[in-house]
């Protein structure tokens, strides 16, 4: 069962829900206002180690997917997935298994 406990609407809020509500999955949308996703999984991951981070994002540009992987994401997803795959991806990074898509 998939249960969403909150929900950020910058890097900063993501960090401080994460240290308060302590998520198995994060999903992060790497282009926010404030601190971008890719700092905030950075910050999030040293924070909350036990937090597993997909990244979001509407384009599968390679270098922005890098910088989101190198940062602590397990994975990323476009954000036109579908619920199922949506699903499987935050089952697998449960898991703590990466998921590309």
């Amino acid at each position: 069962m998939i249960e969403c406990i909150g929900e950020a609407e910058s890097g900063e809020e993501a960090i401080e829900l994460c240290s308060h509500l302590a998520p198995h999955v994060v999903l992060m949308d790497l282009m926010m206002p404030g601190m971008g996703g890719i700092a905030a999984t950075r910050v999030l991951r040293a924070r909350c180690p036990q937090t597993h981070v997909i990244a979001l994002t509407s384009f599968a540009e390679p270098r922005m997917v890098q910088e989101a992987v190198n940062a602590g994401a397990f994975g990323y997803l476009l954000k036109n997935v579908s619920a199922s795959e949506l699903a499987d991806a935050v089952f697998a990074a449960a898991a703590g298994r990466t998921m590309m898509g």
